[in-house]
């Protein structure tokens, strides 16, 4: 009888401080909620950005370019869409008219040995940020596709330029 006496007095006290302190805490503040929505959205936004970002390198680091030749690459292929419309030619400067044929660009050499030469020789070692940098020999000289007709399997960055 003891007990259940016990059981009863603590459950008759318990239960109203409970209620009180559920009643006390009634959430966050409204400035709390205010802060976490404003960095709530902050974060989506900037994860957004990042994922952007992060899909167009790898997907640059897939074709072996970088962002500037990625931007050459688009003006080109406009100016070669441009001329099919035209019958092959555009307008150039004081009236010329300019032959405008597709181009490869030379330096994709597939999509894991780009990988493999952004990121160095070894896949296991990709993610690992105390991994050494790919060795490179001069870093002026890279591995071509061989489409542009070179006899040479490696061509300078900056020397394929031709003035016609």
């Amino acid at each position: 009888m003891l007990v259940i006496s016990q059981v009863y007095v603590s459950f008759v006290h318990c239960v109203p401080c409970m209620l009180i302190q559920i009643w006390q805490y009634l959430g966050p503040s409204a400035t709390q909620m205010v802060f976490l929505l404003v960095f709530t959205l902050t974060n989506s936004i900037t994860l957004f950005a990042l994922s952007i970002l992060l899909a167009r390198n790898i997907w640059l680091l897939g074709g072996n370019i970088t962002t500037i030749e990625s931007w050459e690459v688009e003006r080109h292929e406009t100016l070669v869409r441009r001329a099919k419309i035209l019958g092959g030619y555009v307008d150039g400067p004081n009236g010329v008219k300019l032959k405008i044929s597709k181009h490869e660009f030379p330096y994709d050499i597939g999509i894991f040995r780009n990988v493999q030469q952004g990121m160095g020789g070894s896949a296991m070692s990709w993610l690992w940020p105390f991994a050494r940098s790919p060795e490179t020999t001069s870093g002026f000289e890279f591995e071509t596709n061989g489409l542009e007709g070179e006899s040479s399997r490696t061509q300078s960055k900056g020397a394929e330029i031709e003035v016609r």
